[in-house]
């Protein structure tokens, strides 16, 4: 069985998992609630009437909330059952939005417009095989002047130990990966590690930062920032804390290292 197909059997599982989570909370969204992290809704700025291209949208909260902050929003995920639970939602919700099942390799192959903005965000970039063709379907998605925006786990938090605690930070893991799938045993979903999943692992594709950015350079998207933040937006390690605002950091006593980061850039 190829990877990725191994990785979509996993992920419609997660899929019917996560819209029952508290992690999701689907509830709360369904009364209004924007999904979109506060940071996230800063750096993206107006996106009212803009034609947005969500790649790899998972359930698709965040992309019904782009619609909600006034964005004209298409959609896309592998997962079969992804995108039924998105369009459930939309519906729900009474929000329009277009969805498409495409595999990130194909999207070209589904859409044929030009975006103003395309977005991606939060644990997609381990799941992406070939990172230069997933920057030049950005570019291609892009018209001129558009821009791409990504928020995203910081590559640095891969060296963290998952054995980790406030008294005994490890890093045992590499920074610098091979350029294969690597195969990794999972128990439950990060949006509840209780959860019942009959798929046992999956196939991730290791980022360095220099890889993110220079792909998108060799593809022309011209930079206008990358930001990296003490902060993240779920319990990737058992010693973080969680704060009133609903992120998670890192303890006063253990050195402080970027979790996520976001980057910025436009269509020469």
């Amino acid at each position: 069985m190829k990877e990725e197909e191994v990785n979509k059997n996993l992920w419609d599982e997660l899929a019917r998992v996560h819209v029952r989570s508290q992690f999701y909370d689907i509830d709360s969204f369904l009364k209004g609630r924007n999904r979109l992290r506060e940071f996230e809704i800063k750096e993206l700025g107006n996106v009212k009437k803009k034609k947005i291209i969500h790649l790899m949208c998972h359930i698709g909260l965040d992309s019904l909330s782009l619609v909600r902050m006034g964005g004209e929003v298409t959609a896309v995920d592998f997962s079969s059952e992804s995108i039924k639970i998105a369009k459930e939602l939309s519906e729900k919700a009474g929000i329009r939005c277009k969805f498409i099942q495409s595999d990130i390799s194909s999207v070209l192959d589904h859409v044929k417009e030009k975006f103003d903005v395309v977005y991606t965000s939060i644990g997609v970039l381990a799941w992406i095989r070939d990172l230069n063709h997933w920057a030049k379907t950005v570019s291609e998605l892009l018209r001129e002047g558009g821009f791409f925006y990504m928020a995203e786990i910081h590559p640095f938090t891969m060296l963290i130990s998952e054995y980790s605690t406030v008294d005994d930070l490890r890093i045992s893991n590499n920074y610098f990966y091979p350029k294969e799938a690597q195969y990794y045993s999972q128990e439950g979903s990060y949006a509840d590690r209780s959860a019942k999943v009959n798929a046992k692992g999956s196939y991730q594709w290791e980022r360095t930062i220099s890889d993110v950015i220079n792909s998108l350079i060799s593809n022309g998207i011209e930079l206008d920032y990358i930001h990296e933040f003490p902060f993240t937006c779920w319990p990737q390690f058992n010693f973080l804390h969680k704060e009133s605002d609903g992120y998670f950091t890192i303890p006063d006593k253990l050195p402080r290292f970027p979790l996520l980061f976001s980057v910025k850039g436009h269509k020469k």
